[in-house]
């Protein structure tokens, strides 16, 4: 049983191509990841494949059953029984090993909306199984998780006998797929195995097709010396001709006509050389048209330099308990320090305070209740980064945004903006328009390039919605920086990645 795509092609209404010629089978019982920049179609293939769109030319066959995994869903006015159609006992007919695990430690009589996030999450997979699907289409499904849920996710993954395609970016996820699927501006490339296979493959691709590009500019810059040259012996020997022809005497209807079967001849040999030179250009061009660019950060930031001993932030004995609340939000008061350049990860499940605490610690965002114990920054210029990138200003450009706050000159400001690679008219794009990967680097553009430079840098889940080539580029970003970090994700990859020092685990 499979999903087959024929040469399929998709375009919006507007006419604008999202892809072309795209052929792919999907095999029930195998697991793939499907990658690529947002943007580039990848929701759209998987609607495709769920039947929801229609393809403008080519054609796909399906003789499976689809379902689809939302990132989100809000728990209905159910119980769990009545959630799964009162398919709690049947549920257990396929998958044995995924359900046992699915099933472990929930009561089917429990309200839904009474579940925790990993809970739900089980239960959710549990409706998925029970609908008698064959190939299961999971849309980024370990965003906004905690990690008791990202667990869960991960053991389903594992354990499932149906067909999955799972969109992420969750390096740890597409490390249990088999196949993984790239799509990008080049089209579909299929690499035959999980995460650490096509990391690896990738980088060889890379390397050959910069190396395809790099030999096909030296011979093309080597044609155009051969044409110059073969130019000018030709031009020298006519300058010969003459001057030769000049001191013989002959007449000047003789000597026009040699005049003029030499600049035939010249133009011959200009014609043959450009022919060479327009082909071998034209090759440099396809070995540039082929070039899958992955973003590199090359700027340092030295401004951001933090000494070993200075005081972070202190927090001694915390808590907070918001209006109208009959409890503290922690069980056990928040009691943590942080001295000098050290990358600090603040973690625990979803609803356990993470935003919370860093709203209490910056002021960023005013917050209803009250707070107890002492709780301060040690004087550290710092950035804060949000989920929705909320310090920047829709109705100003990319280039305003980063003016704002630097005393840097235009000049300066636009030259460091294209190592976050907003070149040229990017810079002048507005905010508004801009994807969830751009607003990203265009807010770290925006605390990084300030003055003072921070020397703390605050962020809030930064990879949620993101595609891989930006996280890589944060990661490149933030290797560089010489100061201090607090991050609250729960992606266990990118926090390796960012070389974390230290963790603060909140309940």
């Amino acid at each position: 049983m499979s999903i087959v795509f024929t040469s399929v092609a998709f375009e919006w209404p507007d006419g604008q191509p999202v892809f072309q010629r795209l052929s792919l089978a999907l095999e029930t019982g195998r697991k793939y990841g499907l990658i690529g920049p947002n943007g580039v179609g990848k929701s759209t293939l998987a609607r495709l494949a769920l039947g929801e769109l229609e393809p403008a030319s080519g054609r796909i066959k399906k003789d499976s059953r689809v379902s689809y995994f939302a990132q989100l869903e809000t728990p209905p006015g159910q119980t769990v029984s009545g959630y799964l159609h009162g398919l709690w006992a049947d549920v257990s007919r396929d998958d044995a090993a995924a359900v046992s695990a699915l099933q472990a430690g929930i009561n089917p009589n429990t309200p839904c909306a009474a579940l925790s996030g990993g809970e739900w999450t089980k239960v959710r997979l549990l409706r998925q199984l029970a609908s008698g699907a064959d190939f299961i289409l999971l849309d980024e499904p370990t965003n906004n998780l905690d990690r008791e849920a990202r667990r869960t996710m991960l053991e389903f993954v594992r354990s499932t006998t149906r067909g999955l395609l799972i969109i992420s970016h969750d390096r740890e996820l597409l490390k249990e797929v088999a196949t993984i699927l790239e799509l990008s501006n080049q089209g579909l490339a299929t690499f035959g195995g999980n995460w650490d296979f096509y990391a690896g493959q990738r980088g060889a691709e890379r390397a050959r097709l910069a190396k395809g590009l790099q030999d096909a500019t030296r011979i093309r810059d080597q044609a155009s010396r051969v044409r110059h040259e073969k130019l000018e012996a030709q031009q020298k020997r006519m300058r010969q001709a003459a001057k030769s022809a000049k001191k013989s005497g002959l007449p000047k209807i003789l000597l026009g006509g040699r005049k003029r079967r030499a600049q035939n001849t010249l133009g011959k040999v200009q014609s043959a050389a450009d022919v060479e030179y327009d082909a071998k250009v034209d090759s440099a061009r396809d070995a540039f048209l082929k070039q899958k660019t992955d973003p590199v950060i090359y700027a340092d930031f030295p401004d951001t330099v933090l000494p070993a001993g200075k005081l972070v932030f202190d927090a001694r004995q915390v808590n907070f308990r918001y209006d109208g609340m009959d409890r503290d939000l922690w069980a056990e008061p928040v009691t943590a320090s942080l001295h000098g350049p050290r990358r600090l990860a603040i973690s625990g499940p979803n609803g356990s305070g993470k935003t919370t605490l860093l709203n209490l610690l910056t002021g960023f965002k005013a917050l209803p209740g009250t707070v107890a114990g002492s709780l301060k920054l040690g004087g550290v210029h710092y950035g804060f980064m949000d989920q929705r990138s909320s310090l920047l200003d829709d109705g100003l450009t990319v280039l305003d945004n980063a003016r704002t706050g630097s005393a840097k000159s235009t000049a300066e400001i636009r030259n460091l903006l294209a190592q976050f690679l907003f070149q040229g008219g990017k810079a002048l794009q507005a905010v508004a328009t801009l994807s969830g990967g751009e607003r990203l680097r265009a807010s770290l553009a925006k605390i990084l390039l300030a003055d003072p430079a921070p020397q703390l840098l605050i962020m809030d889940e930064p990879t949620n919605n993101l595609d891989l080539m930006n996280i890589e580029f944060m990661e490149e970003a933030l290797a560089r920086f010489q100061g201090a970090i607090l991050v609250i994700s729960h992606d266990l990859a990118f926090l390796e990645g960012l070389r974390i020092t230290d963790e603060l685990r909140l309940r």
